[in-house]
């Protein structure tokens, strides 16, 4: 490519993305108002507008005011103009969404259960719901711009490969490859869906530095510094869960042993209650409360707790105060504006578990007299690793390209 043709190139996607995002994120706007805040020619904001409108990106609304002349012409960004579907992969299950640019679900499906440990098959039908929403909503397939996917393990940032899912089974799984290949369109894989949907729609929205801890089947902490995910430099920051809790501990699914994970995740939050019952302890608990799936048994401990089931309070209890030591841990080492719990044993164990985890974290933190502690719940519930899935794409195609993009 002559280098004079690709630098204009570059300066068209430069600015009809610059135009783009202050589109998007106006309730409404005039041209005028563009050339203003651009700086760019006027008809070169009249051709980005009129290409933008070509492709049904924007859409005009009305008439603006106008003190002299003619009143300006209203532009609109339209969020159904293409759509982005998101995938999460979880311990045992898959769950996908359909959203428009503008974030909001337009189709969803209930979580499925995982009952084959193969990557490809599990993918197979991640897709098929994918086409099955996308049929139902009546969007074609050159409509969807991408797909993002959220899956809990060590992922390859620069390949988005995954390199492990120790809950999941999977090694070194390339996840972006084949869902590229059976549907067509870009993909964005990461482990880092939830945090980035609390801190661009939820609890983080405003926070420029935000701590998510996850606490699901396993157990993560993503940290957003300026709307990046910081993810070290191999990858594998935040994998709070296999820090050391207890020494010589339980055996961990990574090998360790007294991982976090070991007493404090889901898996050990309901695996706990179930041995003490089967050693004869009482609680309005089902005996047999590891049969049952996972978001059930924990939702039937937790309302066990609320009631004041003596066990429940205090696996729960227990489990507070190791998350608490690891939240002190977050703060001291990162000094995030907030730290956010996501993950099915957050949204099910509502305030008891937070109360514990802000008192031990508080009583385990440096504190100056000037720092204020906030931990707080995240707001999107389960559904925030898909939101976070979508809006990341949605973030990269409408980035403005730098120099590294090129």
């Amino acid at each position: 490519m002559n280098v004079r043709t690709g630098n204009r190139r570059l300066m068209r996607e430069v600015n009809s993305k610059l135009v783009m995002g202050l589109i998007r994120g106006s309730e409404t706007v005039s041209q005028i108002e563009l050339l203003r805040k651009t700086l760019l020619s006027a008809g070169t904001i009249a051709s980005i507008v009129k290409e933008l409108k070509g492709r049904g990106f924007v859409e005009e609304v009305g008439f603006g005011r106008s003190v002299t002349g003619r009143r300006p012409v209203l532009l609109r960004f339209n969020p159904r103009a293409q759509y982005v579907a998101g995938i999460e992969l979880t311990a045992g299950q898959t769950r996908a969404a359909l959203f428009d640019l503008a974030g909001q679900i337009v189709r969803k499906t209930d979580p499925a259960a995982v009952t084959d440990s193969d990557p490809q098959s599990a993918l197979r039908g991640a897709c098929a719901d994918v086409l099955s929403l996308a049929k139902k909503a009546g969007v074609p397939r050159e409509k969807l711009l991408g797909v993002g996917i959220s899956v809990e393990g060590i992922v390859d940032p620069n390949r988005e490969r995954l390199i492990l899912s120790a809950n999941l089974g999977w090694r070194n799984v390339p996840v972006k490859e084949i869902i590229e290949a059976r549907l067509g369109v870009p993909a964005m894989m990461n482990n880092s869906g939830g945090a980035m949907g609390e801190y661009l729609y939820g609890a983080g929205k405003g926070c420029k530095s935000v701590v998510c801890l996850e606490i699901d089947a396993g157990i993560g902490a993503v940290t957003v510094l300026n709307g990046r995910v910081v993810r070290g430099a191999h990858g594998m920051a935040g994998e709070i869960g296999h820090s050391l809790a207890v020494p010589d501990g339980e055996a961990c699914s990574c090998g360790k042993r007294g991982c976090l994970e070991t007493v404090a995740s889901a898996k050990a939050i309901i695996a706990r209650v179930a041995r003490s019952r089967r050693d004869g302890a009482g609680s309005s608990v089902p005996k047999a409360i590891e049969s049952r799936p996972a978001p059930e048994a924990l939702q039937l401990i937790c309302d066990a707790a609320e009631k004041g089931d003596p066990l429940a309070r205090r696996v729960i209890d227990e489990a507070g105060r190791h998350l608490g030591i690891a939240a002190a841990a977050i703060v001291n080492l990162l000094d995030p504006e907030l730290v956010i719990l996501t993950g099915l044993v957050a949204y099910k164990s509502g305030d008891r578990l937070l109360k514990v985890i802000r008192r031990v974290a508080a009583a385990h933190v440096l504190q100056d007299g000037s720092r204020t502690i906030r931990i707080e719940q995240g707001t999107l519930g389960e559904r925030a690793a898909l939101v976070g899935a979508a809006a990341l794409v949605c973030e990269r195609a409408f980035r403005v390209p730098v120099e590294s993009d090129a």
